[in-house]
């Protein structure tokens, strides 16, 4: 058949060069203190609530207990976090700094950024709050990148060697159901499309064989072996399989070539309970909240007995959701729009014309009992939008010159009540818009962004005068 491989094997594993390089960096990785106790006994971590039992509320707060939790596991809890989301609006999107080139014909949606002393600075798209399956993944492979810098490794920024870092440390299971994943996307409604997500530098036959390596490495029962890979995409869990094969058959073994050491002098494993236990934060000294009644980030999954109850202190009970797909409303906050000012005489005029005459021809031609004739219908329904005209050009419609929102506008109105745009001029039409808003540039009334000139989030003045009365609280002048 044309295009037919002679050897299966040349599809499902990687090539053998490939397989050669993955299996001496991992033995480089290995060479370094402290990442043989990491690559054979630290957890591999699965997409449930039970490794990752910390409240989600879908916003900065969450992302950042996910990494605090990620860099537990990865050995690093002494170090703090700091989290941008960007968002997909230009205007509101703001710097973004350090994110890595596409990979495998697909941007990352979420990275390391630096370093800042105790401080580690990470970043991801607003877009992938709302697909956890794919966020948590991410998360790792940029925990993975991070490690990479603390540890002090060549090459830190190297992509393909950071998925092979995720795997060392226990986030392989995450990472290479991941790399390649096809899925349902909602797209509002009842509309759904075909999606595919990918994740790092390398094939998803090279993840696959990484896993498998891993695998034969901590010798991996079958039991277990079956029961990890049921959760991992077709594909992936297929490859895992000939990879395991294949390396089964190796001369010399596995762990030889990886330089490990004989199982009884492997390290203890180490304490799943207080791995997965309260955070403590390093900002508040206080446990965050934990997983209650299914609010996790895999709240679809049950818990375990005993992972249900964690300690919680309450603060972030107000932290805004940003997983959630607004629309419209609140899409164009200081952005500037216009109030179209027409007559309702043709609005009227469809509104009490069209109804009389659709009802009409539906009674005339379908066979209901009633004999409406269209010689009666058709007049009536041109008098009544005659009489609509009329009527209409007594009113004036006043709406939002957005052409998603369309929200109704009353004359005193700054700001549009749907989308939040900032009512700038009246324009007659909607093709007038874009001169408007060139004429708007000109002017110098509109940023580069997109914003207004001196627009502020009402937000901030909120915390302005707070924070005024606060000093004016404070102020010893003002005690009788």
């Amino acid at each position: 058949m044309l295009g037919a491989q002679a050897d299966p094997k040349d599809v499902t594993l990687p090539p053998a060069g490939e397989r050669e390089w993955l299996i001496g960096q991992t033995a480089k990785l290995l060479a370094v203190p402290g990442h043989v106790s990491a690559y054979l006994r630290a957890p591999l971590l699965e997409p449930t609530p039970a490794y990752f039992p910390d409240r989600w509320g879908g916003g900065e707060a969450s992302v950042r207990r996910l990494l605090l939790r990620l860099l537990r596991y990865a050995g690093h809890a002494e170090h703090d976090v700091a989290v941008v989301i960007h968002e997909e609006d230009p205007a509101r999107r703001g710097e973004v700094l350090a994110k890595p080139a596409p990979m495998r014909g697909k941007d990352p949606v979420a990275w390391f950024v630096r370093r800042d002393g105790d401080v580690l600075r990470f970043a991801c798209e607003l877009s992938i709050l709302r697909e956890p399956e794919n966020l948590v993944p991410a998360l790792a492979r940029a925990v993975a990148h991070a490690h990479r810098v603390l540890a002090g490794l060549e090459h830190p920024d190297n992509q393909r060697l950071i998925d092979v870092t995720g795997v060392l440390l226990g986030f392989g299971l995450l990472t290479t159901d991941a790399c390649q994943r096809f899925y349902a996307r909602n797209d509002g409604g009842f509309r759904a499309t075909r999606a595919e997500f990918r994740l790092g530098a390398l094939s998803v036959q090279d993840m696959s064989f990484l896993l498998a390596m891993q695998l034969e490495a901590r010798g991996v029962d079958r039991r277990t072996r079956r029961r990890l890979l049921a959760k991992q995409q077709p594909n992936q869990a297929g490859f895992v399989r000939e990879a395991q094969a294949w390396l089964a058959q190796l001369q010399p073994g596995l762990r030889g070539r990886l330089g490990l050491p004989l199982p009884t002098q492997w390290p203890a494993p180490p304490d799943l309970r207080a791995l997965t236990g309260p955070l403590g934060d390093p900002r508040r000294k206080v446990r965050p909240e934990q997983l209650i009644a299914g609010s996790g980030v895999f709240a679809g999954e049950e818990l375990d007995d005993g992972d249900g109850d964690g300690d919680g202190d309450g603060d972030d009970d107000d932290e805004p959701r940003r997983d959630i797909d607004l629309g419209i409303r609140g899409a164009n906050r200081g952005k500037p729009v216009f109030r179209i000012e027409r007559s309702g005489a043709l609005r009227m005029a469809k509104l009490l014309g069209f109804p009389v005459l659709l009802v009409g021809g539906l009674l005339s031609r379908g066979n209901f009992g009633v004999d409406v004739p269209m010689q009666i219908v058709a007049p009536v329904a041109v008098c009544l939008a005659v009489l609509g005209l009329g009527v209409g050009s007594l009113f004036t419609d006043r709406r939002c010159s957005e052409p998603k929102c369309g929200a109704k506008l009353s004359e005193t109105d700054e700001v549009c009540p749907l989308c939040g745009g900032v009512v700038m001029e009246v324009i007659h039409h909607p093709r007038e818009r874009l001169g408007a808003e060139e004429e708007l540039a000109r002017e110098g009334r509109i940023t580069a962004e997109g914003l207004v000139a001196g627009w502020e989030e009402e937000e901030d003045e909120d915390e302005d005068e707070d924070e005024d009365e606060e000093e004016d609280d404070d102020d010893p002048d003002d005690d009788v």
